[in-house]
């Protein structure tokens, strides 16, 4: 799958990309509130956390909490990746 073309005068998403990156926008501000709530409610300090995403967002998430670990080096945080039809099964219970 082509996500971007190399063209002379630098990189162009394909039509697969341009709809990835619309994806990656409507996670990206997601996982930055989850991560501004996160610190907030633990104070930043230690434990454990558990962050479920769809299948998507597995190639932003991590960049994203990787802003929050190093903030907080003493927070370990999980990545669960699922595709939709299954998140819901984890959500439920």
């Amino acid at each position: 799958m082509v996500i971007f073309e190399r063209l002379s005068e630098g990189m162009r998403p394909t039509s697969v990309g341009i709809k990835l990156l619309g994806v990656a926008a409507q996670i990206e501000t997601p996982l930055s509130e989850f991560s501004e709530t996160l610190d907030a409610l633990h104070g930043g300090e230690f434990g454990n956390v558990r962050v479920g995403v769809v299948s998507t967002a597995e190639y932003f998430a991590p960049r994203v909490l990787s802003g929050f670990l190093k903030e907080h080096p003493t927070v370990n945080i999980r990545l669960q990746v699922e595709n939709c039809n299954d998140f819901g099964t984890y959500c439920s219970g």
